[in-house]
């Protein structure tokens, strides 16, 4: 009734007398409590009364009795692998297959007996990136090092409800371990050199890497020395074109204390015979505008989606390996109708140096075309090739208004002669729009689609280039 305050409930597990109590102003009708944390597994009676006023209660309501549900189920199947001396992997089997909303809560120390004497971690909900069916696994960072940690974990089935710990654990003395195969990539891959990573088990180890040639079975050593942190690079150098390379590495973590070997490594690296990818040919500028410049060239992988290239640039470079600006992209994407193309954003300065490779296969690349020097008369690549030059296009004309536009209709008016194409780039370098124009005279294009921004236009008949900024602005 509305003159009710307030009401009290009274639980009472079987075979007990010590009731919980529960109670709360009414604020509407029905009136509904859910009640939390109670204990796993029992049964419940419960009554209701409500205070009508100053020490005055309704008679006592009984209600059904009730079941808690059983407590969630420990998981077990623990295993640890150590990954280096500060860092291990923990797994372990939960009963929730693929169940990405139950967290679980890790306690770890050394010489621990019992979860209530390590350290504990904050409870953490469980990402899907850590599932794998019924399998969980946590990533345990130990400053001190993990050598010898015991570990138990609980999971959180509910609110207030946990497993009991399950454990322990523990993982083995910190050793000098063998790199695993996973951790190791090659990368840089030229005629004569590759760059080989790993991640070492211990901080800073010295290493050394045995290089075997597959063509004439001779091996090779380098040295690696003490290091800073666990990702590890050496080069290796002195190579041989279109050989195949089995690369491993053995590491010292203290006076006499080494690792075996790790599981090899293959590479090849690029050449003749059935390993041969051709280099592109006739670097040359597709269009400029204010800082921004876009480069073009030929290849004969051009527009295969399974090929792409890789770019190196920099201020007044004499090598690829000197570039500060890296680059890589499919010949996948529709660029120009002739040639692949290259945005950057602030490369039209004189001194600014590009060059380009094509990339066959992982691992096979072709050699570079360049350098291109901005400002430089002479356009030559390292086979000695010229590359184009540009026609100039002074005479050209080239006009398109509404500029600014507000995002209608664009209109073109050129006198290239013969056929033109349009090409709209943002300025990230993609291509958002093309379109064939009139030889001579005015051609109209709807940009509706395009966002307001800045955008560079450039008109090409194979021989001529002209850029303009389009600004739209509605």
């Amino acid at each position: 009734g509305v003159r009710n305050s307030s009401y009290e409930i009274q639980l009472t597990p079987q075979g007990s007398g010590s009731p919980y109590m529960y109670g709360g102003p009414i604020t509407g009708t029905p009136v509904n409590r859910t009640i939390t944390c109670l204990p796993s597994s029992t049964f419940f009676t419960y009554q209701i009364r409500e205070q009508c006023g100053v020490n005055k209660y309704s008679d006592w309501v009984k209600g059904f009795s009730t079941y808690t549900s059983p407590r969630c189920t420990a998981p077990d199947g623990q295993a640890g692998t150590i990954v280096n001396t500060q860092n291990a992997n923990l797994s372990w089997n939960s009963l929730y297959t693929n169940e990405t909303s139950k967290p679980y809560q890790i306690s770890y120390g050394v010489g621990i007996t019992s979860a209530e004497q390590g350290t504990l971690t904050p409870v953490t909900t469980i990402t899907p990136g850590q599932v794998s069916g019924t399998t969980r696994t946590h990533a345990l960072n130990v400053a001190s090092g993990v050598g010898n940690v015991t570990w138990f974990v609980r999971e959180v089935c509910g609110l207030c409800d946990t497993t009991v710990w399950s454990g322990p654990h523990t993982l083995p003395a910190a050793t000098c371990n063998v790199p695993n195969v996973n951790n190791m990539s090659t990368s840089s891959i030229t005629t004569t050199s590759a760059i080989v990573s790993w991640l070492s088990t211990s901080y800073g180890a010295t290493a050394v890497i045995e290089l075997h040639d597959q063509t004439t079975g001779a091996y090779s050593y380098y040295n690696v020395g003490t290091g800073v942190g666990y990702s590890r690079t050496a080069t290796l150098s002195g190579l041989f074109a279109n050989t195949v390379y089995n690369w491993r590495v053995k590491e010292y973590c203290t006076t006499g204390d080494s690792t075996a070997y790790s599981v090899p490594k293959q590479f090849t690296t690029p050449g003749g015979g059935n390993n041969t990818c051709v280099a592109p040919i006739n670097q040359g500028i597709f269009v400029t505008s204010g800082n921004v410049l876009i480069v073009k060239w030929e290849s004969g992988l051009y527009l295969d989606g399974s090929k792409s290239y890789e770019i190196a640039a920099g201020m007044n470079i004499t090598s690829p390996a000197q570039a500060t600006i890296q680059q890589s992209s499919g010949y996948y994407r529709t660029q120009s109708p002739t040639f692949p193309t290259h945005f950057f954003a602030n490369g039209n300065a004189p001194g600014f140096t590009w060059f380009v490779r094509d990339v066959c296969s992982p691992g096979n690349y072709s050699a570079w075309l360049g350098p291109y020097v901005m400002g430089s008369s002479s356009k030559t690549d390292e086979t000695g090739v010229t590359a184009i030059n540009e026609a100039p296009v002074n005479d050209v004309e080239f006009k398109l208004y509404p500029n600014p536009n507000n995002g209608t209709a664009l209109h073109i008016k050129t006198n290239m002669g013969g056929s033109a194409a349009l090409t709209i780039y943002n300025l990230q370098g993609q291509l958002v729009a093309q379109q064939l124009l009139n030889a001579d005279g005015i051609t109209n294009i709807d940009v509706s689609a395009l966002a307001d921004a800045v955008y560079t236009c450039h008109i090409t008949n194979g021989q001529h280039t002209k850029a303009v900024r389009l600004v739209i602005q509605r």
